[in-house]
């Protein structure tokens, strides 16, 4: 849900990008998933890093089969 509710607000902000940022916002949220993944080792709630990897991840490929209308 973080990943679909960020794309929402980044097209409204943004309703015709580029490629370039385009490609710079799923840069980003990629960092930001593994970043997620890798809390899985370096912190004590590994539940719930895991979990909301997992979010984050079913998220972004939700995006490509079904994107929010803006």
């Amino acid at each position: 849900m973080v990943i679909r509710n960020g794309w929402y607000v980044w097209r409204v902000k943004y309703p015709t990008p580029t490629l370039k940022a385009r490609l710079k916002w799923n840069l980003t949220a990629i960092i930001l998933l593994k970043l997620r993944f890798l809390n899985i080792f370096t912190t004590q709630q590994r539940k719930e890093a895991f979990t909301e990897g997992i979010g984050r991840l079913v998220g972004w490929f939700s995006l490509f089969l079904n994107k929010p209308n803006n």
